[in-house]
């Protein structure tokens, strides 16, 4: 027996509902998919940025006049900014560094240098690094281009390296 025309028309209606059901599931599942994938990209790139910039051979020469200390004992480093955060530490020097807190008297921070200034103390944190985890902080800190590594002593009267920011 025939169906009657709106009865047909009624079930390729009902099949095209269920087919294009199908098909915005499959389409919210790419999406997904594709935003993951997108996701995924900036970390790789933001990764990738991050090494050529702090860790990658290219991009950064050290002038002459700023060799790293040689030797076997560790070198004290005085930090009051971006150093102070461990993942930053971790991922410039390539391992978990313990501090201390420490300041050092008779200067002043402003933004991302220290200025001298004679009742000035600025807080921060001192570690211990090994002569080739110095370079990769003079690396990071662009030793000669943006900072000089000055021996400065702490309260304490310890003296450890602090990065100063050169004049522009």
């Amino acid at each position: 027996m025939r169906q009657s025309p709106s009865h047909a028309v009624l079930s390729l209606m009902q099949r095209y509902d269920a087919h294009m059901a199908v098909q915005t599931k499959m389409s919210r599942n790419a999406l997904g998919r594709r935003i993951a994938a997108g996701g995924l990209g900036v970390i790789a790139a933001t990764g990738m940025y991050l090494w050529w910039v702090l860790l990658g051979p290219w991009g950064y020469a050290m002038p002459e006049g700023y060799e790293v200390p040689e030797g076997p004992c560790d070198q004290r480093v005085f930090v009051y900014g971006t150093l102070r955060n461990p993942l930053v530490r971790w991922l410039i020097v390539g391992r978990r560094i313990f501090t201390t807190p420490a300041a050092v008297s008779g200067f002043d921070r402003q933004r991302l240098d220290i200025r001298p200034l004679p009742d000035g103390r600025v807080p921060g944190e001192v570690f211990s690094v090994a002569p080739k985890e110095l370079a990769r902080l003079d690396r990071y800190e662009r030793l000669g281009v943006r900072y000089e590594r000055v021996c400065l002593a702490l309260d304490s009267g310890e003296p450890v390296w602090v990065y100063r920011r050169l004049p522009v």
